[in-house]
């Protein structure tokens, strides 16, 4: 079919006519029989498109419809929607549609199980990460915990270091008060004695002066 046509047909149905062969599946040895038998017709979705084709000079050929009217540029009309049954290629092309149909929902359902696995894959992952984030948690808790036993060990020790120390320098404050009172006990016996002395020795010094005074 030259492709003058197949553009025509294109443009004057909008998209609602394909060439027949296209519809066909069949195998090497009867491609020669196939194309005789249908490389001359279209398959359109209605019957306006198909008049128009096959009574078009761009076009003038075969087209039928997916009821089954048969549109030839000789002339000849075949309602197929009054016969008991469609045409041939009307049911060919209802196969297309239908395989077409197939082949869309196959690849989206593919795209969902695709989409599926990413999921399954990104909720596993999911699961990782958040058992290593509650294990470093638990982690991070022990040694807070440690720490803080830790802490309070080095502050009970640093607490019983001054203690002692304050125990100490009470006991030789207390030593260092008992001192000095000795002290000052002993400073105040000598100032008696020596006060004791001065009178005593006065009096000695008297004595002898008169004593003196009688001898002469």
């Amino acid at each position: 079919m030259p492709g003058s046509v197949l553009e025509a047909a294109a443009k004057m149905s909008q998209g609602k006519a394909r060439p027949a062969l296209e519809l066909v599946g069949y195998a090497g040895n009867v491609e020669a029989a196939i194309k005789y038998a249908f490389g001359g017709a279209f398959v359109c979705q209605d019957a306006g498109a198909a008049k128009k084709l096959a009574f078009s000079r761009e076009v003038g050929m075969r087209c039928v419809t997916l009821e089954g009217d048969d549109f030839n540029p000789s002339g000849l009309l075949t309602g197929g929607s009054r016969s008991s049954s469609r045409s041939l290629l009307a049911s060919l092309h209802a196969l297309s549609l239908a395989e077409a149909a197939l082949a869309t929902v196959q690849e989206r359902l593919s795209a969902v199980d695709a989409q599926l696995k990413d999921l399954a894959a990104a909720g596993k992952e999911h699961r990782r990460l958040q058992q290593e984030a509650e294990l470093a948690a638990h982690s991070l808790a022990l040694l807070k915990d440690r720490m803080a036993g830790s802490q309070a060990a080095q502050l009970a020790a640093a607490a019983e270091g001054l203690e002692r120390e304050l125990e100490e320098a009470s006991a030789a404050a207390q030593a260092a008060k008992a001192e000095m009172a000795a002290l000052v006990d002993s400073a105040s016996a000598l100032e008696q004695e020596i006060a004791n002395f001065s009178k005593e020795r006065d009096k000695r010094l008297k004595g002898a002066q008169d004593k003196l005074k009688k001898a002469k």
